[in-house]
């Protein structure tokens, strides 16, 4: 393996940075918004989805108004939100999405007791 010494490391930085700052101007600033947005609304699922796994799906946080399935929801409902935003950019297509869609459900079958 080769060892990169000091200055190696800052020219390692730099080039990182200029790809970096490279790919962030290729994407339009409503594109880069939408990506940021979809990966906080991704975070937000996953948060959701552990609420409801560790309180219940029933369970309601004091000072809420919502089940954790109700927020779960809610979440998912944002999320959705984003990808069509994607579609409407022209990133993904419906039918991407649903192809996608089709063979999750073909490996679930085949690797999860989901559908048993």
């Amino acid at each position: 393996m080769m060892r990169l010494g000091h200055s190696g490391i800052r020219w390692l930085n730099f080039l990182t940075m200029i790809l970096h700052h490279t790919w962030i101007l290729k994407m339009d600033s409503k594109l880069y918004e939408i990506m940021n947005i979809l990966s906080e609304e991704c975070a937000e699922v996953v948060q959701a989805v552990s609420k409801c796994n560790r309180f219940g799906l029933d369970n309601i946080k004091p000072g809420k108004p919502l089940t954790n399935a109700q927020h779960l929801e809610g979440e998912i409902g944002d999320l959705l939100a984003m990808v069509d935003l994607l579609q409407l950019k022209g990133i993904v297509t419906s039918e991407g999405l649903e192809a996608a869609k089709l063979a999750k459900v073909e490996k679930l079958k085949k690797w999860s007791n989901i559908y048993e």
